[in-house]
């Protein structure tokens, strides 16, 4: 063997010396190179690619993150959008995918419109799926909403000439869970085959869309608002041109309850131009939910539909419309009239006689707060 020496007395101490000392400055080296790859890695510096464009290789989710927001504590409809078609550009990897389950799994309805012009035909809306239609009187749905840009649907209508209205963002506010907002008012005029969004955008959620039988192109759309921040379109809108312009024809007192929206409406069948509305006053934060307050309330118009939208009066319905005793169950005993209990009203006109109103309300924390019924729609 070449090179072999019997090793000198104490070498086995030197040579523990030695290997620390190797070890050592290995521990230096390789904290060196991590540290100057980490550099490499975490270190940000503005892009100068196009907006849309790919990202630089490197970059971390937090930056990426952090160039998407802009400054902006969330990411607007146009950023998904663009999302959306990017991944849509993305080749396929190859291979496919087999759906096993769970199918279990439900989703909330919020709306149901009946076609009466096509036997069997209707389309429902889900609270996180877009719209579906079927054509079997319910036994089987198919999509009518595009696959690649899912929405929650807060309310569906359609019209007296096919025209089917959509309002994204659902309205139903939840006692857990989460709901989510929409970006606008869409309508249909090939049963939902595609879909054209005419506005609305900062409406955020919509609890209810209501079309004139007399006049198609007349929409009444109530604007809930976001639940969890103040400011955007809140109250009941109007559009007389088939969505190409809307105006706000009801408006809440937002400098008295900045967080009420308008959340249903009902149009006269024989006398458009009677509208009933109501607005709710909620919202939720991380610990609270106040389902209620002194904004919530229901009007009534007799000239909705006048020429101008500032021409527009409304009345509130309050006890002084009421006759004989408040429900036993409303605990403040304040009914219809304002109040910080006051909270969601569900109001519609019953389809055998338009003078036939229902009316049924809640309390801010949920519970029962009356039902009441007109017969002669006041």
């Amino acid at each position: 063997m070449r090179g072999t020496t019997k090793p000198p007395s104490g070498s086995s101490s030197t040579r523990r010396t030695v290997v620390v000392s190797l070890a050592a400055l290995a521990l230096f080296a390789l904290v060196a190179v991590l540290g100057r790859a980490s550099e490499r890695s975490h270190a940000w510096q503005p892009s100068t690619a196009p907006a849309g464009e790919s990202e630089q290789a490197g970059k971390t989710p937090d930056n990426l993150a952090a160039r998407a927001l802009g400054g902006r504590k969330t990411l607007g409809f146009a950023i998904r959008r663009r999302a959306a078609a990017q991944a849509r550009a993305i080749p396929s990897a190859g291979g496919s995918w087999e759906y096993l389950g769970a199918n279990n799994i439900g989703g909330r309805v919020t709306d149901v419109v009946v076609d009466t012009a096509q036997a069997n035909t209707i389309y429902i809306a889900s609270a996180g799926g877009g719209v579906w239609k079927s054509t079997d009187a319910g036994m089987t749905y198919a999509p009518a909403w595009p696959n690649d840009y899912p929405q929650a649907i807060g309310s569906l209508a359609r019209g007296s000439d096919g025209t089917l209205w959509a309002g994204t963002g659902e309205a139903n506010a939840s006692g857990g869970g989460i709901t989510y907002r929409g970006d606008g008012v869409y309508k249909s005029t090939n049963g939902g085959a595609t879909w054209q969004n005419v506005g609305l955008a900062n409406a955020s959620m919509i609890g209810r869309i209501a079309v004139d039988p007399t006049n198609p192109n007349r929409v009444l759309v109530a604007a809930t608002g976001d639940i969890y921040t103040t400011g955007g379109k809140r109250g009941l809108y109007r559009t007389t041109d088939g969505g190409a312009h809307w105006n706000r024809v009801l408006t809440p007192d937002l400098a008295a309850a900045p967080w009420t929206g308008a959340v249903d409406v009902a149009i006269d069948p024989v006398n458009p131009n009677r509208v009933y509305a109501t607005l709710w006053d909620h919202h939720r934060n991380s610990y609270l939910r106040p389902y209620g307050g002194i904004g919530s309330g229901l009007w009534v118009s007799d000239n909705a539909m006048a020429r101008k939208a500032s021409q527009v009066t409304w009345e509130r319905i309050g006890n002084s419309h009421v006759s004989g005793p408040l429900p036993s169950y409303d605990a403040s005993g304040s009914g219809l009239d304002v109040s910080p209990t006051l909270g969601r009203m569900g109001v519609v006109i019953a389809p055998s006689d338009h003078t036939r109103l229902y009316l049924i309300t809640g309390e801010s924390l949920g519970n029962d707060k009356g039902f009441f019924v007109s017969d002669n729609g006041d």
